[in-house]
């Protein structure tokens, strides 16, 4: 099973692969890209300002790694 530090890691690493995946293929336009990196700089700073804040930074990153993989690819990806 996955423990909570990899599935960030996993979060992470699918976020920057997208965002930077995106830009380089042109899926992403970017203002977009830059608009998704101000979410994530405004989270990871604000993660230290609210309750439970670092713990929950991950599932952020998360919901952004999803939003980006419908921008990216155009809709959900079929599995």
């Amino acid at each position: 099973m996955l423990t909570s530090a990899t599935a960030a890691w996993v979060a992470h690493a699918i976020f920057w692969a997208l965002l930077i995946g995106g830009v380089a293929f042109g899926e992403l336009r970017k203002k977009a890209a830059a608009a998704i990196l101000l979410a994530w700089i405004a989270g990871w700073w604000g993660s230290s300002h609210v309750p439970y804040g670092p713990a929950l930074f991950p599932s952020f990153v998360a919901v952004l790694a999803v939003a980006l993989v419908l921008l990216v690819f155009k809709g959900d990806v079929r599995v």
